[in-house]
C-alpha cells in the first residue's frame, strides 16, 4: 500500500536526508543486556537521537552505543561510553528523559541521576522487587513492584502516590509514562495493557484497557511510547508527535506489536524470526528517528532496528502525516552490522 503524502512539507525540507537501513548488534561484547533507553528530547524531533543506553547484568553501569552511524563520530555498534560503574553494579531496569536518568539494580535500589546529583531509594521492605520504572516529564519517578506501582517526586523520599494493579494484568512486567503523565501498565494477564490517571479526586484509576486477545499477543515482555518522530524512509518522511503509539513485545510470538495510544487498538505488528532468527524480544524502546531498540531476553544481546520497521507498522494509521522526499536529497548508507 502506497504511503499518503503530505499536504505540505516542512519548513526544513531542504535538509539532507541520511538513511540507515541495517539492523545493529548493540552488545558486541556478548554482555547480557537486561534493558536499553534512548534519550528523550521533549517536542524537539530535529535534532537525531543517534545514541543508545543500555544496563547489563554482565557489567557495571550504563553503556552507550551508537545505534547507527554517527558522522564524524562513531561506527553502527561502536560503544561510546559509560557512566555510573561505581553506583550500579548489575542494572535491571533503566529509564532517560530530559530530567535525568533513572535506573535499578539486581538488590532492588533505585537511582536517580540529574546532572551533578544522585539520589536513591529503596523500595519499602514487603513489597515485591521492582520490576520496571519510568522517569517522567516533569521529574516524577514511577515505580513498578509487583503489583503496585509507586510515583516518588524528586528528590525521592516517600510515594506521593501507589495504586495497586488489578488481578488481570498479573504479571505486570512493564510500565511507560506518557508526557501529560498517563501510565501505561503491560502485563502477561487477561489483559494485555491498561493506562492510569488521576481522577477528580487525585487518585490514580484504571481509565482504558485492552486484553491480550484483542491486541494478538501472547507474553507481553516490554511497553515503550513513542517520542515526537520523524520517520525517514527511502523517497517519503512522516512525522508524528509524542505518545502517539505504543510499543509491545511479544516474547513468545518473536514479535513487536504497535498499538494506539488513545484508543489502544493494535494498528501493526512485525516478525522478528526472517531478521533475528532466534531472538526473543524483551524490553524495548523507540527514538525519535522511529529506530527500535530490543532486549534479547533469552540470549541477552541486544539490538537496534531501522526506521522502515517501526514505518511499515504504522503507515496505514491514519492522520500519521507523511510527504515525498526528492530524490536528490537523499543518501544511503550501506555496511551491514546485522546478525
Amino acid at each position: 500500500m502506497p504511503l499518503p503524502e503530505a499536504a505540505s512539507p516542512r519548513p526544513d525540507s531542504t535538509t539532507k536526508i541520511v538513511l540507515w537501513d541495517k539492523i545493529v548488534r548493540l552488545a558486541a561484547d556478548g554482555g547480557k543486556v537486561t534493558d536499553v533507553a534512548f534519550v528523550g528530547l521533549g517536542r524537539n524531533v530535529i535534532n537525531p537521537v543517534e545514541m543508545v543506553w543500555m544496563t547489563a547484568a554482565s557489567h557495571a553501569g550504563l553503556v552507550a552505543v551508537a545505534a547507527r552511524p554517527i558522522p564524524g563520530t562513531a561506527e553502527a555498534g561502536e560503544e561510546l561510553g559509560r557512566r555510573a560503574e561505581n553506583l550500579l553494579p548489575q542494572g535491571q531496569a533503566l529509564s532517560i528523559s530530559l530530567g535525568g536518568t533513572a535506573a535499578v539494580d539486581a538488590a532492588g535500589r533505585v537511582f536517580v541521576l540529574r546532572g551533578g546529583w544522585t539520589d536513591s531509594l529503596q523500595v519499602p521492605a514487603g513489597m515485591a522487587p521492582v520490576r520496571d520504572l519510568a522517569l517522567g516529564a516533569t521529574g516524577l519517578l514511577y515505580v513498578l513492584a509487583g503489583s503496585q506501582v509507586l510515583v516518588y517526586g524528586q528528590p525521592p523520599r516517600l510515594p506521593l502516590w501507589s495504586f495497586a494493579l488489578r488481578a488481570d494484568l498479573a504479571p505486570a512486567v512493564g510500565l511507560a509514562v506518557s508526557v501529560r503523565g498517563e501510565v501505561y501498565v503491560a502485563g502477561q494477564g487477561k489483559t494485555a495493557l491498561a493506562v492510569y490517571d488521576l481522577d477528580a479526586a487525585g487518585r490514580f484509576r484504571r481509565q482504558r484497557s485492552a486484553t491480550a486477545r484483542s491486541l494478538g499477543v501472547t507474553k507481553v515482555a516490554g511497553v515503550a511510547l513513542t517520542p515526537p518522530m520523524l520517520l525517514p524512509i527511502p523517497g517519503r518522511e512522516g512525522w508524528e508527535g509524542e505518545d502517539r503509539f505504543v510499543i509491545l513485545s511479544d516474547s513468545s510470538q518473536s514479535a513487536l506489536v504497535t498499538v494506539d495510544a488513545r484508543t489502544l487498538v493494535a494498528v501493526g505488528r512485525t516478525g522478528l524470526q526472517a531478521d533475528l532468527p532466534g531472538v526473543v524480544p524483551g524490553r524495548v524502546d523507540a527514538s525519535n528517528r522511529g529506530q527500535i531498540a530490543c532486549v534479547d531476553a533469552r540470549g541477552g544481546g541486544a539490538w537496534a532496528l531501522p526506521t522502515r520497521v517501526l514505518a511499515g507498522m504504522v503507515r496505514s494509521v491514519p492522520g500519521l502525516r507523511w510527504r515525498i522526499i526528492p530524490g536528490d536529497s537523499t543518501s544511503t548508507l550501506s555496511g551491514s552490522t546485522g546478525p
